[in-house]
């Protein structure tokens, strides 16, 4: 799983979840494989609340079944 949190009032829960999805691919892509998405999930921030997402997810072999 990766998480990403923004500043205050400075990002969104869907900017948030899609800089996750890239960290995680990032992440597969270093070990030769590629990312296979479980989950994800966002949260808008607000007052006083923090914007966030996060993506659950596995590396596979490129040439692996998707599901």
């Amino acid at each position: 799983m990766i998480a990403s949190h923004g500043v205050m009032g400075w990002s969104s829960g869907p900017a948030q979840k899609a800089k996750a999805f890239e960290e995680a691919d990032d992440y597969c892509k270093k070990l030769g494989k590629q990312m296979q998405p479980i989950n994800s999930s966002e949260t808008d921030g607000g007052f006083g609340k923090i914007a966030a997402g996060e993506v659950d997810f596995r590396c596979v072999a490129p040439d692996a079944p998707t599901r």
